[in-house]
């Protein structure tokens, strides 16, 4: 979005020399010297020289959202370094690209506010340590598991309602626990804090449980030791009484090397992921792109009636001359037409906008094949004018035909101008334009 940023170079080339995709032996002298270059031209040169990185995409059409980031992902890329992650943001990009209105500025305000916090799912095939909660454990079993505690209970740290039914205009008020010393002048402020701290110290309990009781095989548990400042958790207290030596790390349990192994209860069929060696391709180019182009039963034709067809079609999505490059330029993107086809088909639209550059003035305001229901002796009738001109004036009706001229087509636009007179609509003009 700011290619210019001298900021946003700086990161970059940082961030692939950490990673390697580049080498800077010394970053601030060969960024200092990059800096130094005024002309953007020139660093996108003096970079692809040194540091085999191409950061223009020469010799490719102008690629959509996703061929566009997809292109810089490839260039990146460094051999067996964050893969699942690149694919999992490419699966997110191009569902993002389905959505209307997918720009490059639209994408980067998707991913400040939403985007840059999604998660990977990934396969449990994978032998790996999962990181979770103790919350999120529940219910469920591994064969190792390794349990970091703090110290330290918080039973006393709560949040809750304290009843004041002697004041009828407050009837409760949320507190924190009461300062100890008052429990001796009231009883109710006694009961208050007590309760709220038992209920903490069951929720610490069953935590405690939950947490010492996922693992099948082996459980590995590190707890801070004891100091006079700490409230000791139950499981200290009890592994305490085990350790009799006073020892910094002990087994609780016989360990041997045939116990550490891992088992399985039965042997079941798995998956396994193959690891994608490298994202990056460099003998990659356009000549190992090839667009498939759906038949629409366009094939069978010949290509002048092909191309015509295709000029019909885009003349319902053109308003003004402006909107012939980028009508265009989508047909090709979707795969719909060639490039080659497109020089044809553009220079047709611009022969036809030329032509007939009054009906395509940016004063109207186009209304492109909308049907217009018609309901007569109880029967109803739906039309389709190509396209509808609106002004303070009236409407003009113009109509798209492909082949020779007609009688049948002067009464098809006749009739679509009585349809619109017999809706209290003024036609100024119809005009019939054979493409």
């Amino acid at each position: 979005m700011n290619p210019k940023s001298k900021t946003n170079l700086i990161m970059m080339m940082y961030y692939l020399n950490q990673l390697g995709r580049i080498r800077m032996a010394d970053f601030t002298l060969e960024m200092k010297e990059i800096l130094e270059i005024n002309s953007h031209e020139e660093i996108l040169i003096f970079i692809q020289n040194n540091y085999s990185l191409r950061l223009k995409q020469d010799h490719f059409p102008r690629f959509n959202l996703y061929n566009f980031v997809e292109y810089y992902i490839n260039e990146f890329s460094v051999e067996n370094k964050e893969t699942d992650f690149l694919l999992n943001f490419l699966e997110m990009l191009f569902n993002f690209t389905q959505n209307a209105g997918a720009s490059t500025k639209e994408f980067l305000k998707y991913w400040d506010e939403e985007a840059s916090s999604y998660t990977i799912q990934a396969s449990e095939n994978i032998d790996a340590v999962q990181i979770m909660t103790i919350h999120k454990a529940k219910g469920l079993e591994f064969p190792i598991v390794f349990i970091p505690m703090m110290n330290k209970n918080r039973d006393a740290e709560f949040t809750n309602w304290f009843e004041t039914s002697q004041d009828t205009a407050l009837k409760s008020v949320n507190i924190n626990q009461f300062n100890k010393n008052l429990e001796v002048y009231d009883e109710e402020i006694e009961k208050f804090n007590k309760q709220n701290s038992y209920k903490n110290l069951v929720d610490r309990l069953c935590l405690q449980y939950v947490a010492t009781t996922r693992p099948v095989e082996q459980l590995f548990f590190y707890i801070q030791k004891a100091n006079k400042t700490s409230n000791n958790l139950e499981l200290l207290e009890f592994l305490q009484s085990k350790n009799t030596e006073n020892l910094d790390e002990f087994d609780l349990y016989e360990v041997n090397p045939e116990l550490l192994k891992k088992y399985s209860k039965e042997k079941t069929s798995s998956f396994k992921t193959k690891d994608i060696r490298v994202l990056k391709n460099i003998s990659e180019n356009t000549t190992s792109i090839k667009i498939a182009t759906p038949s629409k039963n366009y094939q069978v034709r010949n290509e002048k009636v092909r191309i015509g067809v295709f000029v019909h079609e885009l003349l319902s999505q053109i308003n003004t001359a402006k909107d012939i490059a980028k009508v265009v330029e989508c047909y090709i993107l979707e795969g719909q037409i060639t490039i080659e086809e497109s020089e044809a088909i553009q220079l047709e639209l611009e022969k036809i906008l030329e032509t007939h550059a009054d009906f395509f003035d940016e004063r109207w305001e186009v209304i492109n094949e909308k049907d217009i229901m018609i309901t007569e002796n109880g029967e109803s009738r739906v039309y389709r004018p190509d396209r509808i001109l609106k002004s303070d004036e009236g409407y003009i009706i113009v109509d798209f035909k492909t082949g020779e001229e007609s009688a049948k087509n002067e009464r098809q636009i006749e009739n679509y101008k009585n349809i619109l007179e017999s809706l209290g609509k003024k036609v100024l003009k119809t005009q019939l334009i054979y493409l």
